[in-house]
């Protein structure tokens, strides 16, 4: 059996936010979502060159509305960032919410 630090190892460089864009804007089309220019333009910077997170990004926010705006990106960051703050403050009280901050 392979263990996973023997496994052979594929770099994958980072997607630039413009390439992002142009594919987040296809796969908007695709779905019928209508997503604002600048709410595509926040999703590729906040994904940092990863075509994965974008997409990820960009499915949560259609689960809220089929019209994705800026504010809804925002939100998303915002709530995020909250929850990550929460399981932190949990953790360094030693109070064990595994469930909710794995």
């Amino acid at each position: 059996m392979w263990e996973f630090s023997q496994l052979p190892k594929a770099p994958f460089g980072k997607v630039k936010e413009v390439e992002i864009v142009t594919w987040l804007q296809s796969l908007a089309t695709k779905d019928e979502l209508e997503v604002e220019e600048a709410a595509l333009s926040s999703i590729a910077a906040r994904a940092n060159g990863s075509l994965h997170d974008a997409e990820r990004m960009l499915d949560q926010l259609s689960l809220w509305d089929r019209k994705v705006s800026l504010a809804m990106v925002q939100e998303l960051v915002s709530l995020s960032s909250a929850h990550v703050n929460f399981c932190i403050i949990m953790q360094l009280c030693g109070i064990g919410l595994d469930v909710l901050c794995n």
